[in-house]
């Protein structure tokens, strides 16, 4: 990527957002990392560099990345929000949705999530 565009940078960063409220899924590394209001900061800031992609899990600190990260994005308004890819990993236990919903639930910024819906 060498004698990449500006553009085609941009496109490929995203941040990883393990660190909000825990530091990835370990249970002793909870609380040590961003708090929300640090992981906003962080937000307004990698918006400002034109990044726009995300990385986050359910496993992260139990959902609360993909909660932080929703309520980040909530405040940075829908043209920003419109152009937002947000990657998430879950899990399928015992043949449920139940995780993908939660996932779901947890990333919502625009409106209230519907039960059942994928």
């Amino acid at each position: 990527m060498e004698n990449a565009s500006p553009e085609v940078l941009e496109d490929a960063l995203i941040l990883g957002c393990g660190n909000f409220a825990g530091i990835g899924s370990l249970p002793d590394l909870v609380g040590k990392g961003d708090a929300p209001n640090t992981a906003s900061e962080l937000l307004s800031l990698v918006r400002d560099y034109g990044i726009s992609s995300f990385d986050t899990a359910k496993s992260y600190r139990g959902g609360a990345s993909e909660a932080i990260l929703g309520q980040c994005l909530k405040g940075q308004g829908l043209s920003y929000r419109s152009q937002v890819t947000v990657g998430t990993k879950v899990g399928n236990p015992h043949g449920s949705c139940l995780e993908i919903c939660d996932s779901r639930n947890g990333l919502r910024c625009d409106r209230p999530a519907q039960k059942g819906a994928l």
